[in-house]
């Protein structure tokens, strides 16, 4: 117990307790009290707000700067399972290389997953990225609000039985074997958009649009950018050429 806390007096009450447990009484001595000599005690403890996390938007090919590429993502594998997330020349958009995550059987949801934090609060966001996909792979793209109570805003992924999704709704057999680039726009903070837009262009074909795709109400700020597979098989997809970026507002985030 200290002597008195309450008036910011936080020398130890019993000493002798400490010193028959090896417990050097000097640390008490020079950080016993809040309030120095010559200042009256103090109750009130306070620290500084931690600053706000600034907008992180990136860029990725893989090609410069190879395997340190991958180092600013998270990558989570299932324990046990031969899933992996490696930079590779297998296969690529622009060459030499692309990120391969190489799925497999495990007992986990999802998985592999590559992830980054953007904190984007304010603005008008474009993501994009181009994907190559085996034909039992079923990959998956997630823009998230990691703050209560965690939503997810736009996502794209393949069913299990081979169709694009934007959130729940399937939009277009997906090209499966094939360079398809992804778009992906919205507004956030006073720019906000109730709705998204998601264009798909195949390698070989003509620009698709799917807009007034719904937003969710709760999914305020873009604080987190996922790709993850979730296929129960061995199998493997490439992306390439990954983008998110945005357009900063005038006005502030209210």
């Amino acid at each position: 117990a200290f002597t008195n806390p309450l008036a910011g007096n936080f020398f130890a009450a019993q000493q002798e307790l400490l010193t028959a447990r090896g417990i050097d009484l000097t640390m008490f001595a020079t950080a016993g009290r809040l309030s120095g000599p010559n200042l009256p005690s103090s109750t009130k403890v306070w620290w500084d707000k931690a600053p706000d996390p600034q907008p992180n938007p990136f860029s990725a090919s893989f090609d410069v700067n190879g395997a340190d590429d991958l180092l600013a993502f998270n990558p989570n594998v299932a324990a046990g399972s031969a899933q992996k997330i490696t930079v590779s020349s297998e296969r690529y958009h622009s060459a030499p290389n692309s990120l391969l995550f190489t799925d497999a059987p495990s007992t986990r949801a999802w998985g592999p997953i590559a992830s980054r934090l953007v904190y984007i609060k304010n603005g008008n966001v474009r993501v994009s990225f181009w994907i190559w996909a085996g034909k039992t792979s079923v990959p998956g793209i997630i823009l998230r609000d990691t703050k209560p109570p965690l939503t997810n805003g736009p996502v794209v992924s393949v069913s299990a039985d081979g169709y694009l999704r934007a959130g729940y709704t399937k939009v277009m057999p997906f090209p499966f074997e094939s360079w398809t680039k992804v778009d992906i726009q919205f507004g956030i903070g006073s720019a906000r958009t109730d709705t998204w837009k998601l264009e798909i262009t195949p390698e070989a074909g003509a620009v698709r649009s799917f807009p007034g795709l719904p937003m969710p109400k709760t999914f305020i700020n873009f604080d987190w950018f996922g790709i993850s597979g979730n296929s129960n098989a061995a199998t493997k997809f490439f992306v390439d050429d990954i983008e998110v970026k945005f357009t900063p507002t005038t006005e502030p985030h209210k």
